[in-house]
């Protein structure tokens, strides 16, 4: 997981962009080429995915990493798009157990993609 770059669902991307829905987080979806070729292959088609350098991170807490992960997932997610972001990159998952309560935290960078050289977010 750590490294996964996702975009929300309906974002414009050239074809070479392979997304996959995300089985955790509705409206994303995982960006399936290699992690090397994936800014070549946008670059050549004229499209950049911006990286943006502040750190985010969402943690979740629950009865079981099934439903903390997604939860905290969702919060980066939210993250990104008040950043007027269309994409999140997850950096590092970390997980924990407490009592039988699972705790899941996310941290990650948003990210944009759109056509051009010059970040306009949504």
């Amino acid at each position: 997981m750590d490294g996964s770059i996702l975009l929300a669902t309906g974002t414009a991307s050239p074809s070479a962009l392979l997304l996959q829905p995300d089985s955790f987080l509705s409206g994303w979806g995982v960006v399936k080429n290699s992690r090397a070729g994936v800014e070549t292959d946008m670059t050549g088609a004229g499209w950049k995915l911006f990286f943006l350098a502040g750190e985010m991170k969402a943690t979740a807490f629950g009865l079981g990493e099934g439903k903390t992960l997604p939860a905290a997932l969702h919060r980066l997610g939210a993250m990104a798009q008040r950043l007027k972001c269309n994409g999140f990159e997850i950096t590092k998952v970390t997980r924990s157990l407490f009592l039988g309560i699972s705790r899941v935290t996310v941290t990650g960078h948003a990210r944009h993609l759109q056509k051009g050289d010059q970040l306009q977010g949504e």
